[in-house]
């Protein structure tokens, strides 16, 4: 910390910058004062050494500048605070107090212009090591030195309270380390080592993270440093500083101010700097700035040189930054382009600075800081193409792939989510779960991922959506974490498929199975029947043989009807068509078959068959069929009903032999009027008049009709 005596060549400075300084004892006496402020508070230097402050400026006594006086030497840190002036009123100042080892500097600074015209006028940099330090507590830097000669080590109050050590604390290089992020250790001591073994000049950065020594918060830092050498290759001096950049990190807005920070500590920081003279048309470059492009110290130094070598695609954004800068439009200024190394190669570089205006307001000089970020947009660039080619496989994929976040929210999904549910993504997405999923699925859908989500686990399972059109969809959906590089959640990653039609052959199936095994039990019921009544023993061999055969032939033809039909229904025509087939069908003139289409459940199919199979043979033995020109007429039609239609089926036969009413029932009597009339839950009724047989059936039409 700098002394009273220390002060002198500091006065001359702030002459020259315009600003009142004042050096006071710890009486607040004021032991040394410059031009300016002599003006400033109209008296004499004689009549301003040894008197107290308050004496000649009694209206600040008690304000903002006393308050700021006391914290500053109560926190040994610098404290700024802008007032308005008591000795000029209508006139603002700034006033900032800055802890000496035995009293306090204060400066002081008009900045009514800069409050009327919004425009901030930036001090010069000045080359006084002693100026340097000021600011770097006032920019909140730490620095550091070393003398590896001597063994000694000096820690700046700045750089002990980064690191949340007090005062009475030794420095100590293991200390230092200690509080390094273990993540990071190994790193920076070998950058350490690698400097004082003459690596890079003996310069060396790097950002990393500590851990403060008395609150243990984590905080990141950037430690830019540099070992000199002397003739023999010893190092004989290691200078360095150490700047907080957590809100860096965080926000861009915090970079943006500690660079005007960075700025002011060049050298330490190694960050390229160009101070452009308006008036003179020169600028005046940092070895670092030059270090960028791969120049040295013969780089031209006018503006025309540097603005040569951007990229053809940049200079025009450049130039229109410029030109505001210049017009007066604009005080600060920020931009991003390519310039072209030495090499023949093209360099990103970040490009910050501000104008600096007279008191009349006009632009003499403008101050920039750059540095290098190639790696960086390279870095992005392939990020860019990374997720181009994500979304174009995702928007390929003919499935439903997604994305979360941490909490389980949609954050992106594919086209082929378009494509099912009829809406654009970017409407998908703030929409979320709860738009997709059928109702009954969305609680069970939510539970099992909350509990993936805690265990960190991959989950899947079947759901059910709505699509566009309003019909249900089942969905296979599978899930995995989403981690990043260091392990953290980042959410899911997950794929849905359409498998509708595999539930739907699923339940078919299911169907089928039970079907057969009953559609089995009836068959083989319905062959016991046909066998017990065709093979009795008053029949001969070969009469009980075909009439067996012809019955078995007739549930066969009935079975394949149905097969053809996958066993759902069967149409009332087809069943009609198939029996009458081995008798002359309906293109031999012996059958009329009127009546619109119908269809038929599988068990009302059978007994249909076997009916008109039986019909069909007794007309064949001894009815219409039996004899040249007799002719068979079937024909149907529906009945609307309250509940559901009424089906009236009937077969008539005419110009065959005079019918008689059978003595006896037989078998195929009592298959008509029985198992048709129980299948179909109809009523049947048969009449054996002289002109022919009649069937009438009368029946209801189930829903498969």
């Amino acid at each position: 910390m700098l002394h009273l005596c220390e002060l002198s060549q500091v006065v001359s400075l702030h002459d020259q910058l315009g600003e009142v300084f004042y050096a006071l004892d710890e009486q607040l006496h004021i032991a040394i004062a410059n031009e300016v402020a002599l003006r400033f508070a109209g008296l004499s230097r004689q009549q301003a050494i040894g008197r107290s402050l308050w004496e000649v400026v009694p209206e600040a006594c008690g304000g903002p500048v006393e308050q700021a006086f006391d914290r500053a030497r109560r926190t040994q840190q610098v404290v700024e605070v802008e007032i308005q002036s008591s000795l000029h009123p209508g006139r603002y100042v700034r006033v900032m107090a800055i802890p000496l080892a035995n009293g306090l500097a204060v400066t002081l600074r008009d900045i009514t212009e800069q409050r009327t015209s919004e425009k901030v006028q930036i001090r010069k940099l000045l080359n006084s090591e002693e100026h340097l330090r000021l600011a770097a507590e006032a920019a909140l830097i730490g620095t550091w030195e070393v003398d590896p000669q001597a063994n000694a080590r000096h820690w700046s109050p700045q750089f002990r309270a980064i690191l949340g050590l007090a005062e009475s604390v030794e420095p100590d290089d293991q200390l230092f380390s200690s509080l390094i992020d273990p993540k990071d250790r190994d790193r920076i001591n070998g950058l350490y080592r690698a400097a004082y073994a003459g690596e890079n000049d003996g310069s060396y950065a790097a950002e990393f993270r500590i851990k403060r020594a008395d609150d243990g918060a984590w905080r990141w830092v950037s430690a830019r440093g540099r070992v000199f050498f002397d003739d023999d290759g010893r190092s004989t001096r290691g200078i360095g500083a150490l700047y907080d950049i957590t809100h860096r990190k965080h926000a861009e807005e915090a970079l943006r101010e500690t660079e005007e920070r960075f700025r002011l500590a060049t050298e330490a920081f190694q960050g390229g700097v160009a101070d452009y003279d308006v008036k003179a048309g020169r600028v005046t470059r940092t070895r670092r700035q030059l270090e960028i492009i791969g120049e040295d110290e013969s780089f031209p130094a006018t503006p025309e040189a540097w603005t040569s070598r951007i990229h053809p695609e940049d200079w025009q954004a450049f130039q229109k930054t410029r030109e505001e800068i210049i017009s007066g439009k604009a005080t600060y200024f920020e931009a991003e382009y390519r310039v072209r190394h030495r090499d023949g190669r093209w360099i990103w570089v970040w490009d910050r600075g501000l104008a600096m205006h007279d008191t009349s307001g006009t632009l003499h000089r403008v101050i920039s800081s750059m540095i290098e970020i190639t790696t960086r947009k390279q870095a992005e660039d392939a990020l860019r193409e990374s997720e181009a080619r994500f979304r174009h496989l995702a928007d390929s994929a003919p499935a439903l792939i997604w994305l979360t976040d941490e909490d389980g929210k949609l954050i992106f999904v594919n086209m082929h989510f378009e494509h099912v549910f009829g809406q654009p993504a970017d409407r998908i997405v703030p929409l979320g779960w709860r738009k997709l999923i059928h109702p009954d699925d969305l609680s069970a859908f939510g539970r099992d991922l909350v509990e993936a989500m805690r265990a960190r686990a991959a989950f899947g399972g079947e759901v059910r959506v709505v699509d566009k059109l309003g019909l249900v969809r089942w969905l296979r959906t599978d899930a995995v974490p989403r981690l990043d590089d260091s392990g953290t959640f980042l959410g899911y990653t997950g794929c849905g498929v359409d498998v509708s039609d595999a539930k739907v052959s699923q339940e078919h199936q299911e169907v089928l199975i039970h079907e057969l095994n009953h559609r089995v039990k009836n068959t083989l019921a319905t062959v016991q029947a046909i066998a017990a009544q065709s093979l009795r023993p008053e029949r001969e061999g070969t009469e009980a043989r075909q009439a067996f055969e012809s019955r078995l032939f007739a549930l066969s033809r009935a079975h394949d009807v149905l097969t053809q039909e996958s066993w759902q229904t069967a149409g009332l025509r087809n069943i009609v068509e198939t029996a009458i087939e081995p008798y002359g069908g309906a293109d031999g003139r012996r059958f009329v078959i009127t009546g619109p289409d119908v269809r038929l459940p599988p068990h009302s199919a059978l007994a249909f068959a076997m009916a008109l199979q039986e019909l069909a043979t007794n007309a064949a033995k001894y009815g219409a069929l039996s004899v040249p020109g007799g002719e068979v007429s079937i024909d149907w039609r529906l009945e609307p009903a309250v509940s559901r239609a009424l089906l009236h089926f009937r077969w008539r036969e005419t110009r065959g032999p005079p019918v008689l009413p059978p003595k006896r029932r037989g078998f195929g009597s009592r298959l008509i009027e029985r198992t048709l009339a129980g299948d179909t839950n109809g009523q049947v009724e048969i009449s054996y008049d002289p002109s022919g047989v009649r069937l009438e059936l009368t029946m209801p039409l189930l829903s498969a009709a």
